[in-house]
């Protein structure tokens, strides 16, 4: 057990045919050559063929304890950014498997040792000694606890998936009953983890999801596992999909979806009018009323009973935006939550999450900034400042334009929220934000991702005529007035 702590990810090649069952082989990043031992990589383990997976050394010989990956071209090219300079070394092991497994089930170049292979009965040398096998260990004898929970949320990477349900397997056919019922509670968990992180907007959750699934009916139909296995993805599956959302009453949840229509039909009317800078702004002060009037109408029971919600908004670029600048202030808005994604073909993608009242508002506020810009950009284009700049400058000053008009609503966003939050708390004694925050908070613990927050350089120069013409265009309008008194674009 003390040498399979000392398991490590590596890229290796078979050099030889196999000799009962050993495979000669090489490590392709330090040159030593080794004997593997391992069982259904039969198909695909011919002289010459480059594979990747984690290894660990028994006495002689090497054991494959992992899925193993197809090296192409392709997945060299993923590969390339994790090699040392001298290629000898992989500087984040960890990080390059996960990037490695997640392509390698996109393209169906992965194979999973007794269990997408030959299924012979040599579980001994599968036993696994690291976290997965720390916590099933525990949850065989006991209830799982939240911080042991959270762990598991936290390893639901291709790689991690992959390699619970080669352990369960090896613990089914092992006999042992507790431990197999102990993994398919931690596989169960991760998949329900992916399942929450797809229904919030999350891609690559539900990709992953999709290209598992694919490759076990691959390896069905070429006979490399028994159908069984097919079953047990569907049971574990169906065991991990997540309820839809939980309402606290029937009339709480028709108020709900009033509410959230009447922020649908507020964006489309202040669009079908023009939507300007001034009536976008006015639509979101009317929107933060909606969503006070309603988050005070609830008990704090009744607020938690509510399952947050994501939306994802594509934008269908690889590069960063001036409405981008927005996101931010948007998302504090609303109380919601976001992040940045960069899909596999490198566009970018926002992902609000919060309340369901609180994303369907951010994202309905997101477009109306968006319609506004259209609307104030074109205007702009038909003006004398930018007949004035030459052609080269023209693309700069759009840009520059539209990002004096987006931190002008921005700043006006800011005060109106510092404003509502100081006018509820003293006619109600009750503050909002920080409620919904917890809430939030703890529903983002429960999708098992990790967030690195950092400032954004865009290295964005602008044209300061134009940049200074956008904001002008924003302090022009007066949006206090409008606060807690409605706006006509409501058609309330």
């Amino acid at each position: 057990m003390a040498a399979l702590a000392g398991h490590r990810f590596t890229l290796f090649t078979i050099t030889a045919a196999a000799n009962a069952g050993r495979h000669p082989a090489r490590d392709l990043l330090t040159g030593e050559a080794f004997t593997l031992v391992t069982f259904g990589l039969e198909p695909i383990a011919a002289p010459g063929a480059r594979l990747a997976g984690r290894l660990v050394k028994l006495d002689d010989f090497h054991v494959l304890i992992s899925a193993a990956a197809l090296l192409d071209n392709d997945a060299l090219t993923t590969i390339r950014p994790w090699l040392s300079r001298d290629g000898r070394a992989l500087a984040n092991p960890a990080r390059c498997a996960e990037a490695l497994y997640r392509d390698a089930i996109a393209e169906l170049r992965l194979v999973l040792p007794g269990v997408f292979g030959s299924g012979d009965d040599h579980e001994d040398v599968a036993a696994p000694d690291d976290v997965f096998h720390e916590i099933a260990a525990a949850w065989a004898s006991g209830d799982p606890s939240p911080e042991q929970e959270n762990v598991i949320r936290g390893r639901t990477s291709v790689d991690d998936l992959i390699t619970v349900i080669q352990y369960l397997r090896v613990a089914r056919e092992g006999g042992n009953g507790r431990l197999a019922a102990a993994y398919e509670r931690i596989a169960v968990l991760q998949m329900e983890t992916l399942h929450r992180r797809a229904a919030v907007g999350n891609a690559a959750a539900g990709e992953t999801l999709k290209a598992f699934e694919a490759e076990i009916d691959r390896a069905i139909r070429t006979g490399e596992i028994p159908a069984f296995y097919r079953d047990l993805f569907d049971e574990l599956n169906r065991r991990a999909r997540p309820a839809s959302g939980r309402k606290a009453t029937d009339e709480a949840g028709a108020e709900l979806d009033r509410l959230r229509a009447r922020i649908q039909a507020l964006q489309a009317k202040t669009v079908e009018q023009g939507c300007t800078e001034e009536e976008a702004l006015a639509a979101a002060a009317k929107v933060a009323e909606l969503l006070d009037r309603h988050g005070l109408s609830l008990s704090e029971l009744e607020m938690r009973q509510q399952t947050c919600e994501g939306t994802a908004i594509e934008t269908g670029r690889k590069r960063r935006a001036p409405i981008d600048d927005a996101m931010p202030v948007v998302a504090r808005f609303c109380d919601c939550r976001y992040w940045i994604e960069t899909g596999r073909d490198g566009d970018l993608r926002f992902v609000l999450f919060g309340l369901p009242a609180d994303v369907t508002a951010a994202r309905c506020l997101h477009d109306l900034i968006g319609a506004a810009i259209m609307v104030e950009t074109a205007a702009f284009k038909a003006g004398p400042l930018y007949a004035d700049h030459p052609s080269n400058q023209k693309a700069s000053a759009t840009r520059s334009f539209q990002a004096g008009m987006v931190h002008e609503i921005a700043g006006k966003l800011t005060d109106l929220k510092r404003q509502r939050s100081r006018a509820t708390l003293k006619s109600t004694g009750r503050d909002l934000v920080p409620l919904k925050a917890d809430i939030v908070e703890q529903e983002l613990a429960r999708l098992g991702m990790r967030f690195t927050e950092k400032a954004v350089q865009t290295g964005r120069s602008v044209l300061k005529d134009a940049y200074h013409a956008g904001r002008a265009a924003g302090q022009a309008f007066e949006l206090e007035p409008r606060i807690g008194g409605g706006a006509s674009t409501s058609g309330e």
